[in-house]
């Protein structure tokens, strides 16, 4: 059984993401960096929002690449923080409109999920934090037994992608993707595969994946909510 704790197999196909393990940016954070977010997470909810970042800051470039185009952004200081089942709250500022939330998965199902004895290793969330501390985003990752029907074995998939409401279209997205490139090039120097399902009435959700460089596969799955269309994103 694959674990996200093991070593990545050097057999794997090029075009697979074989999600088998973690640098330790990515491991269980310290108490005092959850009381930190959980900090932010305050803060957002009185609208209490810290300083813009310093512009002078040295900048950190990536190249995202979408299709047949590329573009550059700035990523300095961008972070993504590891979330568990016992972390709702730090999460709780991304709360989305009803016609989105349909969509997404509420966040009693998301973090449900996350405490099932069985998501350990194979299961894990995410927050997207921008540079002055904002949690801006959030996403969940899956692999192995934990991996849905639609996903080959030895592929990762991407659940309940969400950003803030007021930051959506503004590039929170695009840095998200452009995050989970960088550290797949630095630790998987492979060219992997990530891989998602949208609901077919979702229409902004398909048009904002296809912007960003995932590929519809042509393959369907049928949920609770309806078609879905299965996108994969190499992302080497």
């Amino acid at each position: 059984m694959a674990n996200w704790a093991t070593n990545p197999n050097p057999t794997a196909p090029r075009m697979a993401l074989l999600f088998t393990a973690f640098s330790p940016c990515f491991r269980p954070a310290s108490t005092a960096r959850f009381v930190s977010l959980r900090s932010v997470s305050r803060r957002q909810q009185s609208n209490d929002l810290a300083e813009p970042p310093d512009i002078s800051r040295k900048m950190r470039v990536s190249l995202l690449h979408m299709g047949d185009d590329t573009t550059t952004l700035d990523i300095a200081d961008w972070r993504l923080e590891p979330i568990s089942g016992a972390d709702r709250d730090v999460v709780e500022v991304i709360r989305l409109p009803p016609e989105q939330e349909e969509f997404a998965g509420s966040l009693d199902e998301v973090f449900g999920r996350l405490n099932e004895s069985d998501a350990v290793g194979l299961e894990q969330g995410f927050a997207v934090v921008e540079p002055s501390g904002e949690i801006v985003g959030f996403f969940v990752l899956r692999e192995g037994l934990r991996r849905p029907p639609w996903a080959p074995p030895g592929t990762v998939s991407l659940h309940s992608f969400r950003v803030r409401p007021g930051l959506q279209g503004k590039g929170v997205g695009r840095r998200c993707i452009a995050l989970l490139e960088e550290w797949f090039s630095r630790e998987r120097p492979v060219q992997p595969q990530l891989m998602l399902a949208v609901n077919a009435r979702n229409a902004p959700a398909i048009v904002a994946y296809q912007k960003i460089g995932f590929i519809d596969t042509g393959d369907r799955h049928e949920e609770g909510h309806g078609p879905q269309f299965i996108f994969a994103k190499p992302m080497g």
